[in-house]
Formats: structure tokens, sequence, C-alpha cells
């Protein structure tokens, strides 16, 4: 299907997004004090799902959150030099390679092991890993 004339009335209007960080911050404190018991993480992977993972994480830093969650060691590796290091857990989603095996070690971030039954446990190789 293309587009007609009708379904673009005006070639001057384009789409624009824009990021409101103080509600991304005011949803974090919600979750934060709804979960005062446990520690409340960040999934900030496909670039905070298009809002942006360093800008988004840099201000839930600010907010208190010291635990992020991304799709890739890739990904890991950017939030890190985003923080420009800094005293946060980062959490890679996808299994590990052997190729990204550097990325691992030098930008300090740590893969989740899921079990069977769904429960996530401690990665064991992060504690034998100091950065670069």
């Amino acid at each position: 299907m293309t587009p007609t004339d009708q379904s673009f009335p005006d070639d001057r209007v384009s789409p624009r997004l824009v990021i409101d960080l103080d509600a991304v911050a005011r949803n974090y404190q919600s979750l934060a004090e709804r979960a005062a018991s446990a520690e409340t993480a960040a999934v900030v992977k496909a670039q905070a799902y298009g809002l942006g993972a360093a800008q988004v994480a840099r201000r839930l830093l600010r907010e208190g959150c010291r635990s992020f969650f991304v799709a890739t060691p890739e990904e890991g590796a950017d939030l890190r030099r985003a923080f420009g290091g800094g005293e946060v857990d980062i959490w890679v989603f996808n299994g590990y390679r052997a190729d990204t095996r550097i990325a691992w070690a030098r930008f300090s971030i740590a893969r989740r092991i899921w079990t069977p039954r769904g429960r996530s446990l401690p990665d064991p190789w992060r504690f034998m890993w100091t950065p670069a």
C-alpha cells in the first residue's frame, strides 16, 4: 500500500517523540516504593525500547537504580561507557558467546542463568573476572 495525498495532507508535518525523563523517574520511584523490600532494576535493552538507553539509564542512576538489564554484551559495554564506569550492575539476557568474552570482562557485565522453572541464578563467572 502506498501513501496517497489524502493519507499525508501536509508534507511539513512529521512525527516527533519527546522523552519525558521526569516521568520515567517518577515511574521508577513509584515501582521502587511499592517493592521497598526488594531491589528495583531497569530493563534498558534495545535502546530502552527506543527512548535512548544512555539518557534513560543515567537518569535512573540519579534516582537510585543500581541494576540494569540489556539484551547483548555490546549493549552492556555501551551502557558501561555511558556511565563512565561506576558502581552499577549490568546484566545481559542473551547467552554467552566466545567472541564477546573480552567485552564481558572489560566492561564488568554479567549474564543471568535461567533454570527450567524460570528462577534466576547469579552468574558464577561474575566474581572471577575483574575489569581491564
